[in-house]
């Protein structure tokens, strides 16, 4: 594990949903990072 800058995050090999993850830490209007199965299929609902 290696400190990296966050600019450098979309260039890396990262978990698929790192990037929205983030979004939620970082927004004060988010709270919800949440994975739902619709129709079969993983979705990620950010509110």
């Amino acid at each position: 594990m290696v400190w990296v800058k966050k600019s450098d995050l979309p260039k890396m090999n990262t978990v698929n949903d790192l990037l929205p993850l983030l979004q939620v830490m970082e927004d004060d209007n988010l709270t919800e990072f949440q994975y739902v199965i619709e129709n079969g299929k993983w979705n990620v609902i950010i509110k």
